[in-house]
């Protein structure tokens, strides 16, 4: 099956920044996602129970570059996967391996 690109870039987000959304936050970015970089940072953050304005600076400032990514990446007709987003067929890295290591669920 297809990963959409909200899909891909929540993904990403979750990999490499621990941004792994719950089930039904997850759903409703993928049916209806922010429609500009702030907007979809901010709610990014919004859905983790974390208050974008509190955040941590560098932490949103690199949640930011990564959504501003995916956005120019639309905007150029890309929507197999954000710019820099690794193959995780390569590394393994994947949300759901992330979250089953932070579990400890794995051997």
């Amino acid at each position: 099956m297809n990963r959409s690109p909200t899909e891909l870039l929540l993904d990403r987000l979750c990999a490499e920044l621990g941004f792994c959304l719950p089930p039904e936050q997850y759903a409703r970015f993928v049916t209806s996602p922010p429609t500009s970089v702030r907007a979809f940072t901010d709610a990014v953050f919004l859905a983790e129970g974390l208050d974008p304005q509190l955040a941590d600076k560098h932490l949103w400032r690199q949640v930011r570059d990564r959504v501003t990514e995916h956005f120019n990446n639309l905007e150029h007709g890309v929507t197999d996967r954000p710019i820099g987003a690794t193959d995780d067929r390569r590394n393994g890295a994947t949300c759901d391996g992330l979250k089953r290591v932070l579990s400890g669920a794995l051997d």
